[in-house]
């Protein structure tokens, strides 16, 4: 029984349930995203190899999430190297536990 419910379980959900989507967009489609947005964006430019960045991530996080109110929303663009996407930034965004909208720029 124990075996049928933990395929069962297996089989309801999703293999990347927890995982956050890293959208991939070219640098014009990233401004068409800011000049689009109805609501103010803190947009961080970051990479996985740069220590500064890593240590500031979760300051932004945290202080912007006081402002969820006015809609304020932090967009995390991962700069790293093309062979680092998708699944090395994955498994590290995971790593982190970082919340925010993040993207890739390719």
């Amino acid at each position: 029984m124990k075996n049928k419910l933990l395929l069962l379980l297996l089989l309801t959900f999703p293999a990347g349930i927890g995982a956050q989507e890293i959208k991939k967009m070219k640098m014009d489609e990233l401004l068409h995203f800011i000049d689009t947005s109805s609501n103010p964006l803190v947009i961080n430019f970051w990479a996985s190899w740069c220590g500064p960045c890593i240590r500031e991530i979760p300051w932004f996080e945290k202080n912007i999430s006081k402002y969820a109110a006015k809609k304020i929303s932090l967009v995390l663009v991962s700069i790293d190297f093309p062979d680092e996407y998708p699944a090395n930034l994955t498994a590290f965004v995971k790593k982190q536990g970082y919340h925010s909208k993040l993207i890739w720029l390719n």
